[in-house]
């Protein structure tokens, strides 16, 4: 009591000094009672009150011991603790971040969370900052919480480098296929037939397959196609019934680079049940210049993939394609080379169609997918990719230049059917004055006034009006899609909202790929020349 009498008999002045003071310190407690960096904290509140309490005995006489704790430590301490929970209601619970939550710190401090579960579109042409940024930070936290995925890698290694950084404290080993560069790539067969289980799995590989060999315009005479198609799914059935250990896509090319017409039909007649799925290619036999058609046709496709890189790195598979399955969880790369565009595409899109295959299962682990460079994979139904993995549990990452990359490889039907499956939208730069209309069109109309002058002279003097008027506008104009830099992005959430965003990028220092084979050309080339022959005795 003594304490407090004499705090009420000192001056206005001095009790409104000492009761700032208290403010001041109840504040920097507040921040001590929450939650984290306990022991921090701690010593920077003692150290505050150890130099306010030497701070005083320096401005005044002596303060004792017991009227500094009565008057200043206690009355902050409490006030900090009572303003300490009261933030806590009023604020509410903090959500708690599930494994597909993804935070993107942009615009100086604000964080951006993606659920990228349900989907994310990244639209930016080159230079924008697709990979640096959104796809840096979907990398960081990926890595952070050990989510195994799929990631195609366009540019020989750029992406498999940073991943290899985001992962690097993971536990999850990271495999790259990379069928142009035998010494960094796993095997990887696609027709394996511990992938390819059901006549329904058989029957999609052999339309990707088709798709990406054959009908890659969309367009072609549909028998050729039909049969075609019916050829390749019965060659696979007599590889995974008669030969499940030549059962590769190295052999199933090679079965139709090295054999007739007449030999093919033989070939595939061995089982009753490739007979059956065959039957539109069968049926043809009865004309020659008919099946001699169709033969030239998947000759001419598999002459492509005809190279000694492809058929050592395709065929057996080293590891499992269900990345996803608890005792085979990790981070598979498949891996592109501009350069050879045309000719490792399609061999990855294959790959690609085999590994969601295999990922496509029920109670698996939360996994991803990421595609750089999207539209440069044919996959089957992939505008009803993102929706389909959503079920199993995997999330989609689509990324791609701009719209005339889309319509080139895809179509505009197929590019808004993934757009329209996928949540989160980032649009980056473009150079492309269509892209640039596209991307205006996704902005909501708003009210713009303008004012007109108008003057018209008389006797009197000149008439001087204004007038006011209102228009509607797009909120963001197709010019600004040109003018974005690096990692600046419009942004449309999963709620519908959009906003103009410049991304912090992430601490990235690539990580070169090791070699994991130690091969020599004439290895390769002697595999090579082992399955045309073996292909050709079957």
């Amino acid at each position: 009591m003594k304490i407090l009498d004499t705090f009420f008999e000192a001056s206005e002045i001095t009790q409104m000094i000492i009761m700032g003071i208290n403010v001041g310190f109840a504040v920097l407690m507040s921040f001590v009672f929450r939650p984290g960096n306990s022991v921090v904290k701690i010593i920077i509140a003692i150290m505050a009150y150890c130099g306010l309490f030497f701070g005083i005995g320096q401005l005044a006489s002596y303060l004792p011991i017991t009227y500094f704790v009565v008057l200043y430590i206690l009355p902050s301490a409490l006030l900090g603790l009572f303003l300490s929970v009261a933030y806590a209601v009023l604020k509410g619970p903090e959500k708690v971040m599930n494994v597909f939550d993804v935070e993107i710190p942009y615009n100086n401090g604000k964080r951006l969370r993606v659920n990228i579960k349900r989907g994310v579109s990244v639209q930016g042409a080159a230079g924008s900052g697709k990979t640096a940024s959104v796809a840096g930070w979907i990398l960081h936290w990926m890595g952070k919480r050990n989510v195994p995925s799929l990631v195609y890698d366009y540019k020989n290694f750029e992406l498999v480098e940073a991943v290899q950084w985001f992962y690097r404290d993971s536990e999850l080993p990271i495999h790259a296929f990379a069928p142009h560069d035998p010494d960094k790539s796993v095997f990887l067969n696609p027709i394996d037939p511990e992938v390819l289980k059901t006549d329904e799995d058989i029957s999609l590989m052999c339309k990707c397959i088709v798709q990406n060999v054959i009908a890659k315009d969309g367009k072609g005479d549909n028998f050729f196609v039909q049969a075609a198609e019916g050829a390749l799914i019965g060659v696979i059935y007599v590889l995974k019934e008669k030969y499940p250990q030549h059962c590769s896509f190295p052999y199933l090319a090679a079965i139709f680079l090295t054999k007739e017409a007449e030999g093919l039909v033989d070939f595939i007649e061995q089982s009753t049940t490739a007979s059956i799925h065959a039957r539109a290619f069968l049926d043809g036999k009865e004309s020659e210049k008919q099946m001699a058609g169709v033969k030239a046709t998947l000759s001419n496709a598999f002459r492509v993939f005809a190279v000694p890189n492809i058929f050592y790195t395709m065929q057996k598979s080293s590891v499992n394609l269900s990345i996803n399955n608890k005792e085979n969880l990790a981070v598979l790369c498949l891996v592109n080379i501009p350069k050879y565009d045309e000719i490792y595409s399609p061999i990855l899109s294959i790959v690609t169609q085999a590994v969601i295959t295999s990922m496509s299962e029920r109670h698996q682990e939360p996994s991803y997918i990421l595609l750089d460079e999207a539209p440069t994979l044919r996959i089957n139904r992939i505008g009803k990719v993102p929706a389909t993995m959503r079920s199993f549990d995997i999330a989609t990452i689509y990324m791609l230049q701009d719209k005339v990359q889309a319509q080139i490889q895809m179509g505009v039907d197929k590019m808004k059917e993934v757009l329209a499956n996928l949540s989160t939208l980032f649009f980056g730069k473009t150079n492309d004055p269509d892209t640039a209309r596209f991307f205006e069109s996704y902005f909501e109309t708003v009210k713009v006034k303008t004012k007109s002058t108008s003057k018209k002279a008389g006797w009197g003097g000149a008439d001087r009006r204004i007038s006011e008027a209102e228009k509607d506008e797009k909120k963001h104009k197709s010019f600004e899609m040109f003018q974005r830099s690096a990692g600046q992005f419009f942004v449309f959430d999963e709620k519908g909202q959009n906003f103009d965003a410049k991304i912090k990028m992430p601490e990235l220092q690539p990580m070169p790929y090791n070699t994991v084979n130690i091969t020599t050309q004439r290895e390769i080339q002697s595999v090579f020349n082992l399955i045309l022959k073996k292909a050709k005795d079957l």
